[in-house]
């Protein structure tokens, strides 16, 4: 007997001595661009927060920046993933080698307001000027869209950039300084609270209309696909993971994206209350709509429709449905 148990204690030795040699399974480092910590960006937030990436083998480092500077760096190779996706198709109209590979949502959250009674209509908007966040963004996208579905032309109103944050637009608005802005669904809860926009009215609702565009999503370089098309996929599985778990459970989401955005509750669950809307199913959108959003992009390009590249230079589903099909498989589910 006390052999025996001289044997099971070197045995238990041993396994802690080799267990304690073996080196860990190195993660794969990967760089992803986000341009701000609002809910629209709660899928990679509750990847990071959740450990999804981690369980896929990945090590994502988060840089903080916008379309402007993420997607020069997704060309150049100093970052792997921009989930400024919008930038990235301008760029890829243009001839950049990236690709779409994921549409988290469908519609915008933004709403267009005026603070002047004569400007009732979408069509007495012509000749005006309207406030977006930067020039050829989303914010203008949208609005172009909008024009567009009013039987106008995108140029029918010139674009004054306002820059990031809402102190901008909280000041156009108070003082009446341009005709029309465009806001974020964040930008109006701030300008409600604080009675900004008593005397506005609302002119155009992204979540009453039935406009769609590649809204939100996730680009990569062309090099990384032919490359390690597996890290790909696996970053795929993580954000996916971290997109179903953002329509299961709205309280830890919330807190995940408040973690990481310094706003308050309030503000914080309006925005995921408008965003968990604009999802897309399986994160991707149909031919037509990536049509239509290229060919608005072309039109602030000057591109005549017949030098768009064709769809597939700048869209590749392939890794989201890969990533969804993987996980219906497995019968994964989202838990706390």
């Amino acid at each position: 007997m006390k052999a025996l148990q001289g044997y099971a204690a070197a045995v238990a030795a041993l396994a802690i001595i080799v267990g304690a040699a073996a080196p860990a399974v190195a993660l794969d480092k990967v760089k992803m661009t986000i341009a701000a910590e609002s809910s629209n960006y709660a899928p990679y937030l509750n990847a990071i927060e959740q450990g999804y990436y981690k369980d896929e083998g990945l090590d994502v480092e988060v840089v903080k920046a916008g379309g402007g500077v993420a997607t020069p760096a997704l060309i150049s190779g100093t970052v792997d993933f921009n989930t400024s996706s919008s930038s990235a198709l301008s760029a890829g109209i243009r001839g950049a080698a990236v690709k779409v590979i994921m549409v988290e949502a469908d519609r915008a959250t933004f709403q267009l307001w005026t603070t002047s009674p004569e400007l009732d209509t979408i069509q007495k908007l012509k000749g005006k000027t309207v406030g977006i966040q930067t020039r050829g963004d989303t914010f203008e996208i949208w609005m172009r869209l909008v024009l567009k579905a009013h039987g106008m032309n995108g140029n029918d109103v010139s674009y004054t950039p306002m820059g990031f944050g809402e102190a901008a637009r909280l000041a156009a608005v108070k003082s009446g300084s341009l005709p029309a802005v465009v806001l974020s669904s964040l930008d109006v809860t701030a300008l409600q609270d604080s009675g900004a926009l008593n005397k506005g009215h609302l002119l155009e609702d992204a979540m009453k209309s039935d406009i769609r565009m590649p809204f939100n999503g996730v680009a990569t370089s062309d090099a990384l696909i032919q490359k390690n098309p597996d890290v790909v996929l696996r970053f795929m599985r993580a954000t996916l993971k971290g997109l179903r778990f953002m329509v299961a459970f709205r309280d830890k989401t919330i807190a995940n994206v408040m973690k990481h955005n310094g706003e308050d509750r309030h503000s914080t669950e309006v925005d995921y209350d408008d965003v968990v809307k604009t999802l897309t199913k399986d994160g991707s959108v149909p031919p037509q709509v990536q049509q239509t959003e290229v060919e608005a992009r072309a039109e602030i390009l000057n591109l005549p429709k017949s030098e768009i590249p064709p769809l597939e230079r700048m869209f590749d589903f392939s890794f989201v449905r890969k990533a969804n099909a993987s996980l219906d498989a497995e019968g994964w589910k989202p838990s706390l």
